[in-house]
């Protein structure tokens, strides 16, 4: 094991154990521990097809992401650095009622959580517990309306969201 402290350019320091950054103090004197957490949301509407397979949700704009773990660019994923169990949720809003709403927490293209709206919704929402490696593991998520006719998910911030955080280091 190779235990190290690193100061950065923009005033902060980190320790680090083999490679890995464990605390983080910032250049104002606060401290982060390493933990992997994020917010993004959907910043442009998106279309979702009625029917068929689950639709990956676009979510283009982070709000903060202490670690880097979450794509808002090309995958749209959350892979954390750290092993442990992940509180992640997730919310899909619609500009107008859709039928028999879906969203679900996938990991690594396998379901986690569904949270399901039978009959006419606008929100739907979804949270899970899950176990990620640390290395290999990833989560997105993915929703399925049935409404007859494609429906526009909502860009605004409070509506189409993807969180999570590190609630417990394995």
């Amino acid at each position: 094991m190779t235990i190290s402290l690193k100061a950065n350019l923009d005033g902060s320091a980190e320790l680090q154990v083999d490679g890995v950054t464990k605390l983080k103090i910032n250049a104002d004197g606060g401290v982060n521990d390493g933990s992997p957490c994020f917010s993004a949301y959907q910043s442009a509407e998106q279309s979702i097809p009625s029917g068929g397979s689950p639709t990956k949700v676009n979510f283009q704009t982070e709000e903060f992401d202490l670690t880097g773990a979450f794509d808002s660019v090309v995958t749209f994923q959350f892979q954390p650095n750290v092993a442990g169990y992940y509180l992640l949720t997730a919310a899909c809003g619609f500009l107008a009622n859709v039928s028999n709403l879906v969203v679900t927490i996938y990991k690594n293209e396998a379901r986690v959580k569904d949270g399901c709206l039978l009959g006419s919704a606008a929100v739907g929402e979804v949270s899970a517990l899950v176990y990620m490696n640390g290395t290999t593991d990833y989560a997105h998520v993915g929703v399925y309306q049935s409404s007859g006719a494609a429906a526009n998910m909502s860009s605004a911030a409070n509506q189409t969201f993807f969180q999570g955080f590190l609630a417990r280091a394995a």
